[in-house]
């Protein structure tokens, strides 16, 4: 198989691996390590650099909560259509909270959700992509997205921030 873009989520050994096997396959690639210090994973971009040009790159640090220490990371990626520039996509991918058999994880999911939604707004705002396509991928940890976005859905609601209109249509 030869996808247009690969995500990963928790991938370790970027710099020493992945990057280089990416290359070597012809697809360009960013990185985001996850913040947590013992950590050596991140979240991961390939595009086949033959059907896209990266245009910018960038992210966010997040935790479960607000004012939680930063255990989380997503990666976006805005990428041009080679065929015809005037057609850009958007790809993101994070890792959430895990476990997704405890309850209690299931309100931090909810606000890291939101929170990915409310940056990838600011993302777009930066590089004038608002209506551009977006791909969100990653971990998840969750067994209902339905409820993941219902929660992110709320909180949005109750905190008045502004957000990407995709979180209303998934």
């Amino acid at each position: 198989r030869s996808p247009d873009i690969v995500t990963l989520a928790e991938c370790d050994r970027f710099d020493d691996f992945w990057e280089w096997k990416f290359n070597n396959a012809g697809y360009g690639a960013v990185w985001r390590k996850r913040p947590r210090d013992a950590s050596r994973d991140g979240c991961a971009i390939a595009w086949r650099r033959s059907t896209f040009d990266l245009v910018a790159s960038g992210g966010f640090d997040f935790g479960a909560s607000l004012g939680e220490a930063h255990d989380r990371t997503c990666a976006f990626a805005l990428l041009r259509w080679r065929r015809d520039p005037s057609v850009r996509l958007l790809v993101a991918t994070t890792h959430l909270a895990r476990n997704p058999e405890s309850t209690e994880q299931v309100l931090a999911r909810g606000f890291q959700y939101g929170t990915i939604f409310r940056e990838l707004l600011a993302f777009a705002g930066e590089h004038d992509a608002e209506e551009v396509p977006v791909v969100l991928t990653g971990d998840l940890n969750t067994k209902d997205c339905d409820e993941l976005a219902g929660i992110a859905r709320t909180l949005i609601r109750l905190t008045s921030a502004p957000t990407h209109p995709l979180l209303w249509s998934v």
